[in-house]
């Protein structure tokens, strides 16, 4: 009896580990890197001075974007709150 308990709370764990992992495993850095491999394919830069993750929401803070065709020129945005970020 004693090994089936053991069994049953040690499944229940690797179960609830399994699904939080997700959760702790948002980084601003790794989103931002993930936005520019998808822009990059049009040409474009985005950079950011720092991150922030609060739960599900990121924060990018001095954006600048460079455009395809824009010579090279960054433009600024300022602050950037992306919300409801998930992993995909």
């Amino acid at each position: 009896m004693k090994l089936s308990r053991s069994l049953g709370v040690a499944l229940a764990s690797t179960t609830f580990l399994s699904f939080a992992s997700s959760a702790f495993a948002l980084d601003g850095a790794d989103v931002l890197a993930k936005i520019n491999a998808l822009y990059a394919l049009q040409g474009g830069k985005v950079e950011a001075a720092s991150t922030a993750v609060d739960g599900a929401n990121v924060t990018l803070t001095g954006v600048t974007i460079t455009v395809a065709g824009a010579d090279g020129k960054a433009f600024p945005l300022g602050d950037v709150t992306l919300e409801n970020v998930e992993e995909g």
